[in-house]
């Protein structure tokens, strides 16, 4: 397939979702991510030589990916949200649970990324984004505007379930997901303060150091030094090299500290963004806002290889696809 007629079908695939982009800027977008899909690449010189309709001297090619990548008319959680939809709703289909996947990435201590996924089979789907300067260490702020977002784009009484990485758990995050109905799984940092039956626990860390390869429960937790009630699950796996520390909204045993498993598709699809896929480590990006809209080009891109792959794969085996039709039915 050339990428003229890759970007013609990513074109389709935006106007059949209708996505909010003006006739100029669907054309745009639809050229960028096949070039990008093209050239395997975020790297701009690399996805400039790509491009299908662009202009012929390579110094106008710049310039017209860095106006693209400027644009006020492409607003990334906009053209997102046709994508969440679908995938939310597919996620909740009879009664499911959606699972969402908050993790950060950084890129080259440079920019911080924290990140929205909804769980897809093995992998994780996009959803929303923030970006900023400096080391992976956002906060709650940013953590919470973009569970608002993801929450605005869920199905009518649908009860999603939070999975999250060691980040930086607070009051504020646990209150939200309380107020608003989610379930949570967060895996704990060892310097977050915790208090629990246990004597001579001060910290996450020092629940690791008693429970070593043991499990352990706790109904009545406090987390942080204001002491905010919360129960979490201690559990070490044979063959791993540490244990986990879940916070949680349920009575914690070790059903529910397995839970956090459903988490590791954001691991892949970080995978797929960078070294195993669109090299989103090589970014030259020097602005969030620009990195922000790069991130959406990469999204729109890997959501039409996930529908891609997935046709494929239902042509290969039709009888599997009827029968994974009938199951979800």
């Amino acid at each position: 397939m050339t990428v003229q007629l890759l970007a013609d079908s990513i074109k389709q695939t935006l106007s059949a979702l209708e996505a909010p982009l003006g006739k100029p800027a669907l054309r745009k977008v639809s050229e960028a991510c096949a070039a990008m899909i093209h050239a395997k690449s975020v790297n701009t010189s690399e996805i400039c030589v790509s491009l299908p309709a662009a202009p012929e001297r390579p110094e106008e090619r710049e310039q017209w990916l860095s106006r693209l990548l400027k644009s006020e008319a492409v607003d990334e959680r906009a053209v997102m949200g046709p994508f969440a939809r679908r995938a939310l709703a597919r996620a909740s289909a009879g009664g499911q649970r959606p699972v969402l996947c908050m993790d950060q990435t950084e890129l080259g201590h440079k920019h911080a990324i924290l990140m929205l996924a909804v769980r897809s089979g093995e992998r994780a789907a996009p959803l929303c984004w923030h970006v900023e300067k400096g080391p992976a260490n956002v906060g709650h702020k940013e953590q919470i505007q973009l569970l608002e977002t993801a929450k605005a784009w869920l199905p009518e009484g649908c009860k999603p379930i939070l999975m999250a990485d060691r980040f930086y758990p607070s009051r504020p995050l646990l209150e939200w997901l309380r107020a608003n109905g989610f379930s949570w799984r967060i895996r704990l940092k060892g310097s977050i303060k915790l208090s629990t039956r246990l004597p001579r626990v001060d910290k996450v860390a020092d629940l690791a150091a008693q429970a070593g390869h043991g499990d352990y429960f706790d109904q009545d937790a406090l987390l942080f030094e204001d002491g905010v009630p919360c129960p979490i699950g201690w559990r070490w796996d044979e063959g791993h090299p540490e244990g986990w520390a879940i916070a949680m909204d349920c009575a914690p045993n070790k059903a529910s500290v397995r839970d956090y498993c459903d988490r590791w598709g954001i691991e892949a699809m970080f995978s797929d963004f960078k070294s195993r896929g669109f090299d989103l480590q090589a970014s030259q990006m020097r602005y969030p806002k620009k990195l922000s809209k790069m991130i959406l080009l990469v999204a729109v891109a890997f959501n039409c290889c996930l529908a891609a792959g997935a046709e494929a794969q239902k042509k290969a085996n039709p009888a599997a696809a009827l029968a994974g039709a009938s199951a979800a039915a």
